[in-house]
C-alpha cells in the first residue's frame, strides 16, 4: 500500500473518531471520560479541539438574549402606547378639608394622556350658577428642539371673585371628569338652615379609580381632605337646581352646614331645616337630632328626595365610613324611605315626561298625612307626592317630605304642590 493511501485512511479514521467523540460532548454518555479530566483540560479540549461546540453554545446564548430584547422592546412599545392612550387625572389641595377650604388654599391639577388641560369651575349660588374659572392650555410645547411637557396646573382660590367666594359649593370640570369643593363660610345666624348632602359628592363612582362603593366587599372610606373626582355627575347639578327652587319659592336666605356636621350642630336658633335633595346617608345621631328639633314648638323640616334617610354612616376624625350594606331601620324611626326594586317605572300622572328618579315607599302611620296621589308605578300602586308628619302631637312642628327626586327638583313647576308647601311652612313659622 502506498504512503499516500495510508495517510488518507488515517485521516478518515481520525475524522470518524473525532466526530464520534464530538457527538457525545455535552451529553451524559461522555461523563466517564470527562471525569478523568480537570476543568482546565476540559475547557482546552472544548475550545481548541472541538471549538464548534463552544460556538454553538454562544450562538444559543446570543439568540436567547436577542429574543429577550425583542420581547422587552415589544413590551415597552405596549407600555408606551398605554401611557399615551390611558388617561389619568388627579386633583390635590393643600387645604385639610375639601369642603372647608380657605381663600389662601390652592388646587393642584395633574393629568397624563391628555394633549390639552381643560378646567372649568362653576359656583352654585343660592339663586343661580355662575362661571368662576376657565382655562384651556396645551400639555406640551417645543423649545430649542426639545419637547417640554406641562401636565400640571395650579389655581389660587384667593383669585376667585368675591361673588364666587359666596358660592354654596363649586362644580368643576377637569378634562373629562367632574370635581367638587367648597369654601368655608361663616354662619350668620339666620332662621333657616340648609344641610348640604356632601356625602353624595364623594360617592357614586368616586375618585380617579372610578370605584363604586356599593360593589365593594368591605366598608367604604371617605377621606375628607380628598377632592371628589368622578366621570359622571350624579347629584351636584340636581342639588343646585333644588337649592335654586327653594330660594326662589320657599325662603330667600339660609345658613349652610355639611350633612356630616349636622349631628353635632346646635339648632336652637333655627326655625326651618332644609334637606335639599337625596339626603341618603344619615347616622342615628343625625335622625335623632332633627326629630328632637321637631318636638319643639313651631319648627319645620323640609325634606326633598325619594331615598332620604336610607343608609348609615359613621365619622372618625376626618374620615367618613360608609358601612357595607348598612341600611337604617326606618320603621324604628318612623320615617319614609326608598326600598330598592319595590316601585319601578313610575310616572307623574299630570306629565309623563317628568323623570321621577327614586320614589319613597309610604309608611302607614297615624302621624303621617299624604297628599296628591299622582305617582303611578308599574305594579299598579299610586303613590302620593307629599307627606306631612308630626313627632309631637301637642305642638305645631312638622316634617314636610317630597317623595320623589324628580318631583322635588321640579316642584316649582307644579303649582298646587308649591302652594301647599309654602302655605304649610308659613303657617308654622309665622304662628
Amino acid at each position: 500500500m502506498s504512503k499516500n493511501k495510508i495517510i488518507i485512511y488515517l485521516f478518515f479514521l481520525f475524522l470518524v473518531i473525532y466526530l464520534f467523540i464530538a457527538s457525545f460532548i455535552g451529553t451524559n454518555k461522555f461523563n466517564y471520560f470527562r471525569s478523568l479530566l480537570n476543568n482546565q483540560q476540559k475547557t482546552w479540549i472544548k475550545n481548541y479541539i472541538f471549538p464548534y461546540k463552544t460556538i454553538s453554545e454562544q450562538r444559543d446564548i446570543i439568540n436567547d438574549q436577542v429574543d429577550k430584547i425583542f420581547n422587552l422592546n415589544n413590551k415597552l412599545k405596549i407600555d408606551r402606547k398605554n401611557l399615551i392612550t390611558h388617561k389619568k387625572s388627579i386633583i390635590k389641595t393643600d387645604g385639610n378639608h375639601s369642603f372647608k377650604l380657605k381663600s389662601n388654599d390652592n388646587l393642584f391639577f395633574y393629568s397624563i394622556g391628555y394633549r390639552e388641560t381643560n378646567i372649568k369651575i362653576t359656583g352654585v349660588l343660592k339663586d343661580k350658577n355662575i362661571e368662576c374659572y376657565k382655562n384651556k392650555s396645551t400639555n406640551s410645547y417645543v423649545k430649542d428642539g426639545w419637547t417640554i411637557f406641562k401636565n400640571s396646573h395650579k389655581i389660587k382660590l384667593n383669585e376667585l371673585s368675591q361673588k364666587c367666594k359666596e358660592a354654596i359649593f363649586f362644580i368643576g370640570k377637569f378634562n373629562d371628569k367632574n370635581f367638587y369643593f367648597r369654601l368655608k363660610q361663616e354662619k350668620k345666624k339666620r332662621k333657616n338652615l340648609l344641610v348640604l348632602p356632601t356625602t353624595n359628592f364623594y360617592l357614586y363612582a368616586d375618585s380617579n379609580l372610578d370605584i363604586e362603593p356599593y360593589n365593594q366587599s368591605e366598608d367604604y372610606i371617605i377621606n375628607l381632605s380628598d377632592i371628589p373626582l368622578k366621570i359622571n355627575d350624579v347629584w351636584a347639578y340636581k342639588t343646585s337646581q333644588s337649592i335654586h327652587n327653594i330660594t326662589n319659592k320657599v325662603v330667600k336666605d339660609f345658613d349652610i352646614i355639611l350633612d356630616y356636621e349636622f349631628q353635632s350642630f346646635e339648632l336652637k336658633d333655627y326655625d326651618l331645616i332644609i334637606f335639599p335633595l337625596h339626603q341618603e346617608y344619615v347616622s342615628d345621631e343625625f335622625i335623632e337630632k332633627f326629630q328632637d328639633f321637631l318636638k319643639k314648638d313651631n319648627k319645620v323640616v323640609l325634606s326633598i328626595g325619594g331615598s332620604n334617610f336610607q343608609r348609615d354612616f359613621k365619622i372618625k376624625d376626618e374620615i367618613i365610613i360608609i358601612q357595607k350594606n348598612k341600611f337604617k331601620d326606618n320603621k324604628l324611626y318612623n320615617l319614609n324611605t326608598f326600598y330598592p326594586g319595590l316601585n319601578k317605572n313610575c310616572i307623574y300622572l299630570d306629565d309623563a315626561k317628568f323623570i321621577l328618579g327614586e320614589v319613597t315607599e309610604p309608611l302607614i302611620r297615624e302621624n303621617i298625612e299624604y297628599f296628591f296621589p299622582k305617582i303611578k308605578c308599574d305594579n299598579g300602586k299610586v303613590i302620593p307626592m307629599l307627606s306631612i308628619q308630626t313627632f309631637n302631637k301637642s305642638n305645631n312642628s312638622k316634617l314636610i317630605h317630597i317623595l320623589s327626586d324628580g318631583i322635588g327638583i321640579n316642584f316649582k313647576k307644579i303649582k298646587y304642590l308649591e302652594l301647599k308647601i309654602v302655605k304649610e311652612i308659613n303657617n308654622i313659622i309665622n304662628n
